[in-house]
């Protein structure tokens, strides 16, 4: 069984009568790298806070490593944070900034520098300890501020969005070296980001958030093939979204007929669904397939909208006959047809999610 290093019991969080975290159950296992992934202003980064002791909790309690820390000071729990903004001293040198920690708690200056000449070879920044963070780049600052936080040898590190400030092609570079560093040290990262593609590239869990509550906790791959609300559909990955209702079930074939938009009709794998039942049916760009004749399923008519090419895929926007548009990914062989050409677009039955309930149909 896992060893759960952080665990949140029944926390909330509120601001006079502001809510923010209106009840939250979180365990944390030692050595993954979980990730708070959401929009600005869903709780992600409050709970970061509350771990880290920097935010109080209004109730309930949070235990690192089986202690509860709930009422423990910041600087007394076994865990850093690095910001958004790497919050690197600017008057101090790179190894100055990196013993930092080491040198308020007093640790003897012999230990002190060979623990920093470790943190340099493990970030990469052998030959940099006299530069000043204005001489380095924004990975380079970032490099030095994880360093920071692992020279203190923390149970958890916590990450605040720190890759927001980078370009595009630094950003991808830090993922990968994140990720790998992550499972060179076996230290429980919590990171958090509105980013989704961070998300999925590094993390291996992700906790989406929505107005301070759990929407829905997995592996990149569970929640991308399998999310379990519109919400977190929509959230994770690019996601085409019909609302629709169970008109018919088939015993003979064990499958369902939905009805979208009055009438489209769409078949289903039938799993004990009901007539009547009001349904969000996602597909991802990836499933739906352009062909030039209607086919007897899953099969709606399209007209091209837009041909978008990125350099590694080929996309296309659609327009329904029914005015909705679809995002729709091509394979590398596909036949890119003109902008307003008329054709069908068509699925496999067992590509589409189903979202039910209350939650498939908000907005």
């Amino acid at each position: 069984m896992k060893k759960v290093i952080v665990k949140l019991d029944d926390v909330k969080k509120s601001y006079g009568d502001k809510v923010i975290i209106p009840k939250l159950d979180l365990d944390v296992y030692e050595g993954e790298f979980l990730t708070l992934l959401g929009p600005s202003g869903c709780g992600k980064t409050t709970t970061l806070r509350m771990i880290s002791g920097m935010e109080n909790v209004s109730s309930g309690h949070i235990y690192l490593d089986g202690e509860d820390v709930t009422n423990v000071d910041a600087t007394k729990r076994e865990v850093n944070t690095v910001f958004q903004n790497y919050a690197l001293f600017s008057h101090m040198t790179i190894e100055k900034n990196i013993s930092y920690g080491l040198k308020i708690k007093k640790v003897p200056n012999d230990i002190i520098t060979k623990k920093v000449k470790e943190m340099l070879e493990l970030v990469q920044l052998q030959g940099y300890e006299k530069r000043k963070p204005s001489q380095l780049s924004g990975g380079e600052q970032q490099r030095v501020a994880i360093a920071r936080a692992l020279i203190n040898e923390p149970k958890v590190l916590l990450l605040d969005e720190p890759l927001s400030a980078l370009d595009f092609k630094l950003k991808k570079q830090m993922q990968i070296e994140l990720k790998q560093l992550q499972k060179k040290l076996g230290i429980t990262f919590i990171y958090v980001t509105h980013n989704q593609e961070e998300a999925l590239t590094m993390s291996d869990r992700i906790l989406v958030f929505r107005g301070g509550v759990i929407e829905q906790v997995g592996t990149p791959k569970e929640l991308y093939l399998h999310p379990k609300t519109r919400f977190v559909a929509d959230f994770i990955g690019d996601s085409n979204i019909f609302d629709g209702i169970i008109t018919k079930i088939s015993a003979s074939s064990n499958t369902a007929e939905v009805t979208i938009n009055d009438t489209v009709k769409a078949i289903l794998p039938n799993k004990n669904y009901q007539e009547g039942l009001k349904i969000s049916l996602m597909l991802r760009p990836e499933n739906l397939k352009l062909v030039e004749k209607e086919t007897s399923k899953n099969c709606i008519p399209v007209k091209i909208k837009e041909n978008i090419y990125d350099g590694a895929t080929s996309k296309v926007i659609a327009i329904t006959n029914f005015g909705k548009e679809l995002n729709i990914t091509l394979d590398r062989d596909d036949k890119i047809y003109p902008v307003r050409s008329t054709l069908f677009v068509k699925w496999k039955m067992e590509d589409a999610v189903v979202l039910k309930g209350k939650e498939a149909n908000e907005e």
